[in-house]
């Protein structure tokens, strides 16, 4: 079955609304992150900042460290 993402997006909250959910200016920052696994670092000095109120999406391909920079934060 198929979901109408206009429908979907109608939904969401919009950034005031979100305002009011969080409980402080809280957000997040990374700055030089290196990860690995063993002798294989996958990550080299990686910078992220997020906003309150804001959205992100990791896409990479297989290998990239998605799910290494999810579990060093994690």
């Amino acid at each position: 079955m198929a979901t109408d993402q206009y429908a979907v997006l109608g939904k969401a909250p919009g950034p005031e609304e979100l305002k009011k959910l969080s409980p402080s200016n809280v957000h997040l920052t990374i700055k030089k992150l290196s990860a690995g696994y063993g002798k294989m670092e996958i990550l080299h000095d990686f910078d992220l900042s997020v906003s309150r109120a804001q959205s992100l999406c990791l896409i990479g391909p297989n290998g990239a460290g998605k799910s290494t920079i999810l579990h060093s934060i994690y």
